[in-house]
């Protein structure tokens, strides 16, 4: 990763890491609906299902969020959602000064089992 430098205050800062800027918490609970297309987005989010299963389809590949899965997406990325079973989930949407990954396969490589 490219850092970059910034000055403030006669001090100058080299940042490594992209920061984030604002953050939103919410919980939200669904029922079963068909696919529907997400636009990318600005904001990445991290979510946990707590009860329920999603599928998640992006770069042509299907993703699973069933209970107690932790998933993130990262800013930027189109993809499909289908809720398969209602459930809870808790989510964070956080905006960042510069993205922390690329679409390209990042979703794949982010679910978690707890």
């Amino acid at each position: 990763r490219k850092c970059y430098t910034e000055t403030k205050g006669g001090v100058t800062v080299t940042n490594k890491l992209p920061v984030i800027t604002r953050v939103e918490f919410f919980e939200t609970e669904s029922v079963p609906r068909p696919a529907v297309e997400v636009s990318a987005r600005p904001f990445s989010s991290l979510t946990i299902r707590h009860n329920g299963k999603i599928t998640v389809k992006a770069e042509g590949r299907p993703l699973l969020s069933a209970s107690d899965t932790l998933t993130f997406i990262p800013s930027g990325c189109n993809y499909t959602t289908e809720i398969l079973e209602g459930g809870k989930m808790s989510i964070m949407h956080f905006y960042m000064s510069r993205p922390l990954y690329s679409c390209q396969g990042s979703i794949w490589k982010s679910l978690l089992r707890c």
